[in-house]
């Protein structure tokens, strides 16, 4: 596992995470790792969990193909 130590960070930016962590009774280290993972794109379930209530309530739908509609718009830009 990796480490990272970011110094000087100004009071008011530590503050809300801080607050958030406590709030949802966690620390602050544990707050700012998820973050830190989402923000990489760690974490995506809940993207895929997502995708999939989509994918169930268009089930059996016909779908237009995306790239024709794409195909569309850029020889109507072209002209």
């Amino acid at each position: 596992m990796a480490q990272v130590l970011i110094r000087d960070l100004p009071e008011d930016v530590v503050e809300r995470p801080k607050a958030k962590a406590a709030a949802e009774g966690s620390s602050l280290e544990a707050h700012l790792r998820q973050l830190l993972a989402e923000a990489s794109g760690l974490d995506r379930s809940g993207f895929l969990s997502l995708a999939d209530d989509v994918a169930a309530t268009t089930a059996g739908r016909q779908h237009t193909d995306a790239v024709a509609l794409i195909r569309a718009d850029r020889d109507r830009d072209s002209r």
